[in-house]
Parts: C-alpha cells; sequence; structure tokens
C-alpha cells in the first residue's frame, strides 16, 4: 500500500473518531449514531420551495470526490550558479563558462488525487466536520547531452579545483641532446602548453634555447618553443577548465496533502433563499518537492609514454559522475476560518466556500550525493579530462600536489531549517445536483494558494567543493488548481 493510500485510511479514521465525539447527544437503544436509523437513500429529493427552499442538511454527512490538480513551477532559475562564469580553456581557446540548462522544463502537470469530507450537522445546525486533500506525485524530468553546467570553485592556496594544463604534442628536436628533456627519442611528446609565454611550460619544463649543432654549449639561442630542463612549476600556465556534462538529467518531483478539522455554523436563511454557513478550526498542509540531478560521462584507462610506463584516466568532463537529490519540506499549520454560501433551486445547488489559514510553516531541506565519482582516485593516476564537444584532452591538475584541491569521490551533505510564516487562501466553487434525498453528484473547481514555500530547485547552491543549500529559495508562491467531481451522502 502506498504512503498516499495510508494517508487517506488515516485521515478518514480521524474524521470517523473526531465526528462521532463531536455527536454529544444521547443515543436511543436502537442507534448506533445519531440520524443512522432514519436514513432513507433513495427516497424522493426534497425540492419544497416553502420557506424559502429545500431543507438544509442534517445529522452525518460524506463526500468523496476525485480531484485532478496541477501544481504552480517554481521560479525559473539556471542549472548551475547564475552568477559564476569564468573564463575557461575549451581546447581552442578561452571563452565564457555558461549555464546552458535552466528549470524551464519543470511545467504544472496533471496531478491525480482524493479529497474526502466527514461530518455531522445537528438540529441546532451546530456540527463538525473532517476534511482531507491529497495529490499524488507529478514529475517532470529533462534529459540532454554536452550541458554546460558552471559551478563556483573558490581558490585553495591559490589554485581553482577546476584548474588544470593545456597539453599540446610537440615534434622532439632531432638533435635534442642526451639527457635532457626527450633526449635521446625520436616522434612527439605531450607537454603543458606555455600560456603566459615566460618560456616555463607548466610542469613540463623550461625552454633554455635550440639545441646546439656542435656544443658546448648544449643549447644557443633563440628559443625554440620546446622545454629542455626541468624547471618549477609554473601556476601562471593553468587554465580553468569548461564544466560540461556528456549527459545530463534532472528530475523534479512535487506532491501535497492536506487535513483540517473545523466546527460549523448553519445561519438563518437569506431572504432569497441562500444560506451561509460560518466554519473555524484548524489545518495541517504538507508540500514536499525534489530535484534530482545526475551528471554522467565515460571513463578509459590510457597507457602514457614515454617511459616510465605508467597508467592515466581519461574522464570525458571534468566532473562527470556527479548527482545530488535537493528536497524541500513545507509543513504548515495553524489556524483557519472559512465561509460557505448555498443557492439552492430544484434539483441543482451552487456553493463557494473560502478559507483563510494563518500557518507556520517549518521547513526542512536536504541535499545528499557526491562530486565526480572517480572509481581510480585513491590510485593517484594522473588525469585529464576529455571536452565532449570536440574530443580535446586537457590535463587535469598535478595531483598529487598539497596545492591541488581534490574533487575526487566528494560527498554532499547538508541539512536546513527555518520557520517561514506560511498563508493560506482557497476557494471552492461548485455545482450540485440531487439525485435523491440523501445522495447528490457534484462538480467543482478548487483553487489553492500558499505562501512562504521553499521549493527545491532554488535551493541549490552550486559551489565546490561540497556544494551547499541556498537559504534564498524558501518564501516562494504556490498555486495549486483543477476540477473535483464525486458524490456526497447526507442522511
Amino acid at each position: 500500500m502506498s504512503i498516499n493510500r495510508m494517508k487517506l485510511w488515516l485521515a478518514l479514521g480521524l474524521q470517523l473518531l473526531v465526528t462521532s465525539m463531536a455527536a454529544a447527544q444521547e443515543l436511543t437503544e436502537d442507534q448506533w449514531a445519531p440520524g443512522i436509523k432514519d436514513t432513507r437513500l433513495f427516497a424522493p429529493a426534497d425540492l419544497s420551495y416553502y420557506g424559502g427552499g429545500p431543507r438544509r442538511p442534517k445529522g452525518w454527512f460524506f463526500s468523496a470526490e476525485a480531484v485532478g490538480m496541477s501544481t504552480s513551477a517554481p521560479d525559473r532559475v539556471p542549472i548551475g550558479d547564475p552568477d559564476y562564469h569564468p573564463l575557461v580553456f575549451d581546447g581552442a581557446g578561452f571563452t565564457t563558462q555558461q549555464n546552458t540548462q535552466d528549470t524551464g522544463f519543470i511545467t504544472p502537470r496533471l496531478q491525480s488525487g482524493e479529497r474526502l469530507q466527514l461530518g455531522y450537522v445537528d438540529d441546532e445546525g451546530k456540527g463538525w466536520m473532517v476534511g482531507t486533500l491529497v495529490l499524488h506525485s507529478s514529475t517532470s524530468t529533462l534529459t540532454t547531452g554536452n550541458a554546460g553546467v558552471s559551478f563556483n570553485a573558490p581558490f585553495v592556496n591559490g589554485v581553482s579545483p577546476l584548474e588544470g594544463f593545456v597539453d599540446e604534442v610537440l615534434p622532439i628536436p632531432a638533435n635534442q641532446p642526451a639527457g635532457f628533456i626527450g633526449g635521446g627519442l625520436t616522434g612527439f611528446l605531450a607537454v603543458n602548453a606555455d600560456l603566459n609565454g615566460n618560456g616555463v611550460f607548466g610542469a613540463s619544463g623550461q625552454d633554455i634555447g635550440t639545441p646546439n649543432a656542435a656544443p658546448p654549449p648544449a643549447f644557443v639561442p633563440p628559443p625554440d618553443g620546446f622545454p629542455d630542463i626541468p624547471h618549477a612549476t609554473d601556476y601562471g600556465d593553468l587554465a580553468q577548465f569548461p564544466i560540461v556534462f556528456p549527459h545530463l538529467t534532472t528530475k523534479y518531483t512535487s506532491r501535497f496533502w492536506s487535513i483540517e478539522v473545523m466546527r460549523t455554523w448553519q445561519m438563518a436563511n437569506g431572504r432569497k433563499g441562500g444560506a451561509w454557513e460560518l466554519m473555524a478550526g484548524v489545518r495541517y498542509v504538507r508540500f514536499r518537492d525534489s530535484f534530482y540531478f545526475s551528471g554522467t560521462g565515460n571513463h578509459t584507462t590510457v597507457a602514457l609514454v614515454p617511459p616510465p610506463p605508467a597508467l592515466g584516466d581519461v574522464y570525458s568532463g571534468i566532473l562527470s559522475d556527479t548527482a545530488f537529490t535537493q528536497t524541500a519540506d513545507n509543513n504548515v499549520v495553524g489556524g483557519q476560518i472559512g465561509l460557505r454560501y448555498t443557492k439552492a433551486k430544484g434539483r441543482l445547488s451552487f456553493s463557494a466556500e473560502g478559507r483563510f489559514m494563518a500557518g507556520a510553516n517549518f521547513q526542512s531541506a536536504q541535499q545528499n550525493g557526491w562530486i565526480a565519482n572517480r572509481p581510480n582516485a585513491a590510485l593517484n593516476r594522473p588525469n585529464f579530462v576529455l571536452l565532449p564537444h570536440d574530443n580535446t584532452i586537457l590535463r587535469y591538475g598535478f595531483v598529487p600536489s598539497v596545492n591541488t584541491p581534490n574533487l575526487y569521490n566528494l560527498g554532499v551533505h547538508h541539512t536546513h531549517y527555518a520557520t517561514q510564516f506560511s498563508p493560506l487562501g482557497e476557494l471552492r466553487l461548485g455545482l450540485n445536483y440531487q439525485v435523491y434525498r440523501s445522495l447528490a453528484l457534484n462538480v467543482g473547481w478548487t483553487g489553492i494558494v500558499i505562501g512562504g514555500v521553499a521549493r527545491s530547485p532554488n535551493m541549490v547552491s552550486y559551489t565546490l567543493p561540497a556544494m551547499g543549500i541556498n537559504t534564498g529559495g524558501d518564501r516562494q508562491t504556490v498555486f495549486i488548481q483543477g476540477i473535483t467531481a464525486g458524490v456526497s451522502l447526507n442522511r
């Protein structure tokens, strides 16, 4: 049995308990509840207009409705940090990191559900009513490829965890002296690019000239653009890599549940036959949504040359295999007042009712997942990034080094609690057709507005190394609306 179905049965049981306790009158020996004995379910409908119209409902009443409603989408935001757009090296040159996707894929979708009401009205027009409304899950999904997602990566020890060296494949000079970089080798060698043009090639060494055909000295001017001797790492050649996910899947899900316990008072009929009813009580509303993010890529193990032989890892996307789930749970409770107006003519009646609740919203937000799930992270192998859009391979960092922040296999675990003021307004419009005296069919429209609501897509902080929760996304307005259809019984 699903959780939503369990909630319905629990709510119905609570309704039976509360309303039976509320019927504070002495029962006769052959009655298990007031008014049940004289119930005539299929008696003709009361169509009399004497005294202002058909009789006001008394005794026990119950209604069951199927509902089809939709929930408004959260505020549209980029998937990624909206304010962080650094210059990144994409293989061909420098460009600005962009967010290529946003939450516009989240659209109001029809949610099925149920609404149940159970109550009792005594002969003086006073009574109780317990009602519950359940909307089942609604899901929107986005699946795309080569998606750019900006993550804000603060510098640690002067180095960003998203920086690395750009490798160039250079021909080894034929007369490179033995004992120097590339000495005694022929062919090509992958070296770090000298992006700042100071003659030092990242961590690959320094260019001190052109090999001398008749040494000594071993090198003579001018520089030939090839590293000749080892040199301290030139961090000025670091470039920030673009964050591109070869495969990106995001999913948004929302659900709603409400229960109310109300005291009711039937007021005198109006001169034109309209009837008013006042309601006051308490209400609990739970609105919960979740945002799932999964950016994946491919992983390949490669053999590195020149000797000594070693293995390296190539990942398609610097943060590939990053996944997390952000949830927002809103629990609103407070006092509620309501007013209902009913106008009957023959078998048809029209009703309009409004409710207002001043609620306290006890919010909880959770974020769980991981960053760059790397299977060989503990082996400290050299890592390379394959840019999905043009298959350029870039060397990621120069680990192991205490100067380089490590993003591999970082767990994401955050929790945030807050309390917000959440007003709620509800409007119900309905048409009722009286089939028999105690049996009626009804259709209608319901609209619910809730303020001060936390929405999960707006609470994601795309900040490395461990992300976080953006507390600015917990004050949104939610609008739920749709149609209802069902049956009501009244003894």
